[in-house]
């Protein structure tokens, strides 16, 4: 038998794959407006959630949702989770709060990200925030064993502008990326990893 709160997480993940059947999980940290479904954006068209929202229309502010590139989905050894920022307007475009993680006192005030799915829910803590030109090729999302995810995990974190947790060596990341135009004004990607 279910429990009161566990009735109230099925109705509410029903609701949300009768919305879009792409909806894979949902995506919380208190404090922030980031409170929102997570889609899985589609191998044959990658960027789709950019320009639509998760109910499949149009909108310039997209949807949060997580690279086609992730072989396993929200536990691949990386898992990339997108999502746009519009200068202040965070509730329109609430991963744009991604970029304020480079100040370590906003990290260290909302350091708990939670992502449950329907057959799952994980508490991540905030390790540490970089900044990356997006016109580089930096993503990574699958690795050839446990040394190379090791080593791309270990160069992140020291090339980092902002650590909260510089011990820990996680068997699984989740990245959340968002775009700023601070440091390299044509394409400037905050990534905070989890």
């Amino acid at each position: 038998l279910c429990d009161r709160r566990q009735r109230q997480m099925c109705i509410r993940d029903s609701y949300w794959k009768g919305v879009n059947p792409a909806i894979i999980g949902w995506i919380t940290i208190p404090g922030t407006t980031i409170n929102s479904p997570i889609l899985q954006a589609p191998a044959d068209a990658p960027t789709y959630y950019l320009k639509h929202d998760v109910y499949g229309n149009y909108n310039p502010h997209g949807a949060i949702y997580l690279d086609a590139d992730c072989p396993d989905g929200l536990l691949s050894k990386n898992a990339v989770i997108m999502g746009h920022h519009f200068g202040n307007d965070v509730e329109a475009a609430p991963f744009g709060t991604i970029a304020s993680y480079t100040d370590k006192g906003f990290a260290e005030r909302h350091a708990t990200v939670y992502i449950q799915t329907p057959e799952w829910k994980k508490t991540y803590g905030v390790r540490f925030a970089e900044i990356v030109n997006g016109l580089e090729p930096t993503k990574r999302t699958t690795f050839s064993g446990e040394d190379d995810y090791r080593s791309w995990y270990d160069s992140s974190r020291d090339g980092a502008a902002m650590v909260l947790d510089g011990t820990t060596e996680p068997d699984q990341t989740i990245s959340l990326v968002t775009c700023s135009y601070n440091i390299w004004v044509q394409n400037e990607r905050p990534v905070l990893v989890t």
